[in-house]
């Protein structure tokens, strides 16, 4: 539906006549990316970037090398919690407690878990901007601290890892 020529062309006259500055579209990975394949004039994409998912970055990208917006992600831990997403993959408490020592997670499995799935959005979303869900100071201050000694290599091979275990995992 996206992808009309029509759809196309009114967008494009509402900007060009000033009754909008900017287009931008909220909802998910496939609809913003059918959009901008399209041409669409869109400057600003809003999409969830749950855990283990692909990279909404990465999939975007694709979209053209004139697909130009900006991308903010939100539901970067999920409907559920993090840990469980994480323990649900790896399959174990203990296996997941090692993956995530390994790749330099050490504070106690929950919170090594929340870093590593922040980690994770972060790198995945370097250019954009990460919606955060901040109910605390204390969250507020762990998101901020996490900015600055969070690591993006860790996170990806983390979770490249924890893909490869889903891929193997038995149906």
């Amino acid at each position: 539906m996206l992808d009309r020529e029509d759809i196309r062309c009114t967008l494009e006259d509402i900007l060009r006549s000033g009754k909008a500055r900017a287009v931008g579209m909220a909802g998910s990975v496939e609809a913003a990316f059918v959009g901008l394949q399209a041409g669409l004039p869109i400057q600003h994409v809003q999409i969830a970037d749950p855990p283990l998912a692909e990279s909404p970055a990465r999939r975007l990208a694709s979209a053209g090398p004139d697909a130009g917006y900006f991308l903010a992600t939100h539901s970067i831990y999920g409907r559920t919690d993090p840990l469980q997403v994480l323990l649900a993959r790896a399959g174990s408490p203990g296996r997941l407690g090692a993956l995530l020592t390994a790749h330099g997670y050490t504070a106690p499995i929950e919170q090594a878990a929340r870093a590593a799935v922040l980690d994770r959005a972060l790198a995945s979303n370097p250019r954009g901007v990460v919606l955060l869900s901040m109910f605390t100071a204390a969250h507020l201050q762990d998101n901020l601290a996490r900015l600055h000694k969070g690591s993006p290599r860790q996170a990806e091979a983390l979770f490249q890892e924890l893909t490869l275990i889903g891929a193997h995992a038995p149906a």
